[in-house]
């Protein structure tokens, strides 16, 4: 795959193309809803695809975190709660929040992701956003085992997804 370095921006030749901008500035208090169980709760229910998109909001980039590591279990919630990748960026995200959370008191407990039909991986991201074979984070956006980057993917407001279709 081409890749091409153009004014700090990560570009591909392909059909799709998904931009993603760091920084590592001023991390942002959570807006997240805790949910009077305790729980963030994210609905699996988005497509991420050719439309020219940004994914700026701390849900939006926590649902495609989550969307990712849904298919890196093989789409088994079961499986993914039960990994220590998954439990180790649920310390580090309830620890970011309850450490952040000043206006709103309830101590967050976790992630509840919420699936509305069961789907295919192939029917939440575009083949650019998804490895072929055999599911693996070698082509992830972000290291989905770096849990303190994860944190920052979904609390810096300077960083973002974008979905784009050259």
């Amino acid at each position: 795959m081409k890749k091409q370095i153009r004014f700090i921006l990560f570009e591909t030749n392909s059909s799709s193309v998904h931009t993603l901008q760091i920084s590592n500035n001023n991390m942002a208090v959570s807006e997240l809803n805790i949910e009077d169980d305790g729980y963030v709760h994210v609905v699996l229910d988005q497509y991420y695809g050719k439309d020219p998109i940004d994914y700026d909001t701390q849900l939006d980039k926590l649902k495609y975190i989550c969307t990712w590591l849904y298919i890196f279990y093989g789409c088994d919630l079961e499986e993914m709660y039960d990994s220590s990748g998954w439990n180790d960026f649920i310390y580090e995200f309830t620890r970011y929040i309850n450490g952040t959370n000043y206006q709103n008191q309830k101590k967050c407990l976790g992630i509840k992701v919420i699936l509305t039909d069961k789907r295919e991986a192939w029917e939440f991201l575009d083949h650019q956003s998804q490895p072929y074979g055999v599911w693996d984070d070698s082509n992830c956006v972000v290291d989905l085992w770096n849990s303190e980057q994860l944190v920052n993917f979904i609390f810096n407001p300077y960083i973002w997804l974008h979905t784009d279709c050259d």
